[in-house]
C-alpha cells in the first residue's frame, strides 16, 4: 500500500511539473542576449536610418543600440520628408514621437528645416483617424496624451474587427489580431473585443507555434507567433506569453536571424524584425533587468567578455507608479521614450 502511495504521489508530482516544463519561458539574460543578436543581425551593417525606417530606428534604440551614430542621419531624413509632404499619417507621426523621445529631441517644438517648429502631438491628430494597419497605431494610442483622440482612434479601429474572425486589414490573420488586441487593451471600453481578440489568436495555436489564417494552411509561421508573444507579453498574460515565447524559438536560426517557415529557413527581415519587436516587450514583462546595458556590436570590442549581454533600452526604465501601480513602460519598446514624454500612458494601462 506505501508503495502504491509512494507512486502515485511520484507520478502527481511529475505531472504538476509538467506545464513548467512545456511553458518555462525565458531568464532576463537568455532573453536579452537574443534581443542584442537579433539588433546585430537586422542593423548591424546598417549605415542610415531613413524617414520611414522609425519603427527600425525605435527597435534598434530600444535594444541598446548608439543613437549618436544615427540620430542626425535620421533626423535629418525626417526634415526632408516634411518638406516632402511626406509625414502625413497619424502613424508616422506616432513613431516619431516615440524616436524623438529617446534622442531627447523637442516634440512639442519640433525644429524643421527652414527653423519653424512643430508641435508633433497636435499634428498627429490633424491627421484624422483612418486607421488601417494595427500595427503602428499601437504607438499612437500611447503616444497621444489626448484620451479624446484615443477614443477616435480605437473606435476607427473597432470598425474593422469582426467578432470570431478577428481584425480585417487585407484579410483577417493573427499577426492582425494580436497588434490588435495589444492596441486595444488601452481601452476599457472594448474589454470584451480584446477577449474575443486573444480568442482568435489562441485558435490559431499549434504545437508548433501560431499560424497566419486557416485558409492559408495551419503551418506555423515566426511573424504570427511573434506577434503573440508581442500582444501577450505587453498585457501581462504570463502563461500566454512565455508559451508563446518557447514556441518563438523554433524559428531561431542561432546567429540572431529567424526564418519564416519550415519550407524555407532562410534568415527572413520581418520575422527577425518581428521576433526582435516581441522579445524587447517579453523583457520589459519579464521586470527589472539583472545588468547593465552595453553599447551596439560594432562598440563592443573594447568591453570585457563578461559583460557582453544587453539589455533593451525600453525594459531598463520598467518601473512602477504610484497611481496605479502598473508599469511606466506601458508597451515595452520605448520605455525611456515613455519617461520622457510625461504622458498618462500609464493611466491606459488596464488593470490586470
Amino acid at each position: 500500500m506505501k508503495k502504491i502511495i509512494a507512486i502515485t504521489l511520484s507520478v502527481l508530482l511529475i505531472i504538476s511539473l509538467l506545464p513548467m516544463a512545456a511553458f518555462a519561458g525565458g531568464t532576463k539574460e537568455e532573453v536579452q542576449a537574443k534581443i542584442v543578436a537579433a539588433r546585430d543581425a537586422l542593423y548591424g551593417n546598417k549605415t542610415a536610418f531613413a524617414a520611414n525606417e522609425s519603427l527600425d530606428f525605435l527597435l534598434y534604440l530600444s535594444a541598446g543600440g548608439d543613437a549618436e551614430k544615427y540620430a542626425e542621419g535620421y533626423l535629418s531624413a525626417i526634415r526632408d520628408a516634411f518638406d516632402a509632404g511626406q509625414m502625413t499619417t497619424a502613424d508616422r507621426i506616432g513613431l516619431l514621437i516615440f524616436v524623438c523621445a529617446q534622442l531627447g529631441e523637442d516634440i512639442e517644438n519640433f525644429k524643421l528645416n527652414d527653423d519653424s517648429t512643430v508641435n508633433l502631438y497636435e499634428l498627429m491628430k490633424e491627421q484624422g483617424t483612418a486607421v488601417d494597419s494595427p500595427y503602428n497605431y499601437y504607438y499612437v494610442i500611447l503616444s497621444s496624451p489626448d484620451d479624446s483622440y484615443v477614443e477616435e482612434i480605437t473606435a476607427a479601429m473597432a470598425a474593422n474587427y469582426t467578432p470570431g474572425s478577428g481584425y480585417n486589414y487585407w484579410g483577417f490573420g493573427t499577426d492582425n489580431t494580436a497588434n490588435f488586441a495589444a492596441t486595444m487593451q488601452y481601452n476599457d471600453s472594448y474589454a470584451d473585443l480584446v477577449e474575443d481578440a486573444v480568442n482568435v489568436v489562441e485558435s490559431a495555436k499549434t504545437e508548433k507555434g501560431y499560424y497566419y489564417l486557416a485558409d492559408y494552411g495551419t503551418d506555423a509561421n515566426a511573424n504570427s507567433t511573434a506577434s503573440a508573444l508581442f500582444a501577450f507579453s505587453d498585457m501581462d498574460a504570463q502563461e500566454k506569453a512565455d508559451a508563446a515565447y518557447d514556441l518563438l524559438k523554433n524559428f531561431e536560426l542561432g546567429d540572431g536571424n529567424y526564418f519564416y517557415m519550415d519550407n524555407d529557413k532562410s534568415a527572413n527581415t520581418f520575422a527577425t524584425r518581428d521576433a526582435l519587436r516581441a522579445l524587447l516587450a517579453y523583457d520589459a514583462f519579464l521586470g527589472e533587468p539583472d545588468v547593465d546595458p552595453v553599447p551596439a556590436a560594432d562598440e563592443t570590442e573594447e568591453q570585457p567578455a563578461d559583460t557582453q549581454v544587453t539589455t533593451a533600452k525600453a525594459a531598463d526604465q520598467k518601473q512602477s507608479t504610484p497611481a496605479t501601480g502598473d508599469s511606466l513602460i506601458a508597451c515595452g519598446l520605448a520605455g525611456v521614450a515613455m519617461l520622457a514624454l510625461g504622458i498618462a500612458v500609464a493611466t491606459r494601462k488596464k488593470e490586470k
